[in-house]
This record gives C-alpha cells, structure tokens and sequence, in this order.
C-alpha cells in the first residue's frame, strides 16, 4: 500500500474486520480523525484523543484498534514511547523500551541512574506514519 490512499485504506480495514464491527468502526473513526486532524495535532496522539475519536466507552476497542493501525497491513500510526519525570520528557526508542520490559531494568536517559518503577514513567503515544501523511492527501 504505498502511496497510501484512503479508499484502499477503508476497504482493507472493511474487509480485515467485517466479523468485528465494534473494532471495524473504532479503526475507520480513528482514519476519519487523522484525515481531519491539522497535521501539527497528529504528532503526539494519546489514547484519550484515540478513545474520543472513536466515541467508544470501552479502551480495550481503541486499544486494539491503534495495535491494528500500526501493523502492516494499514500503518497510518508509530507507536511512540517517552520518559517522563517531573519536568523532563525525553523520546525513547521502541527498542529500548522493549529490553527494558524484558529485561526489568531502565536507565535513566540523562543521569545514567538506574530508574525504580520505571513502568509508571514510559508512557506510550501514536504519531501519524508517513503512510497515514500519505493517506490524508490521498
């Protein structure tokens, strides 16, 4: 799917989750909203913005839905991590946090200090992909 255009978009997510209309509408609420969304406010999406979008009261729909915006088949989201204590907020590459879960050990990325409970200071969020850039001109 490369350049990405939304019609395309549409029926592979129609056809994909046909037999799941609860996902199959958060997924196209979640397209509709990128498309219109300025571009600025598609660089730091939350969950919260995600679960307003889609109008749905159950997270676990908007949850799932964003883990199907990221795969392969229709990537219009990243997934993005950050650490935040207090006042700082630093990116955090998907590859370091992910050894970090396996692991069971984060680093601070300033001080170099091991970080206890470091689970409640990584937060994820989605950025629009290229190909969901792509998606809005298309």
């Amino acid at each position: 799917m490369n350049p990405m255009h939304r019609e395309l978009a549409i029926r592979t997510i129609q056809e994909d989750l046909s037999t799941f209309p609860e996902l199959l509408a958060a997924c196209l609420a979640i397209l509709d909203y990128i498309c219109a969304q300025p571009e600025q406010n598609l660089r730091h999406i939350t969950y919260g913005a995600l679960t307003k979008a889609t109008k749905l009261e159950d997270i676990n729909y908007v949850v799932q839905a964003s883990r199907y915006l990221i795969g392969a088949r229709v990537p219009i989201l990243d997934l993005e991590f950050e650490f935040i204590d207090g006042d700082l907020i630093e990116q955090i590459p998907q590859e370091d946090v992910s050894e970090a879960m396996n692991k069971g050990v984060f680093y601070h990325p300033v001080t170099g200090e091991r970080v206890e409970n470091f689970d409640h200071m990584l937060y994820s969020y989605f950025k629009v992909s290229q190909n969901g850039l792509e998606l809005r001109k298309n």
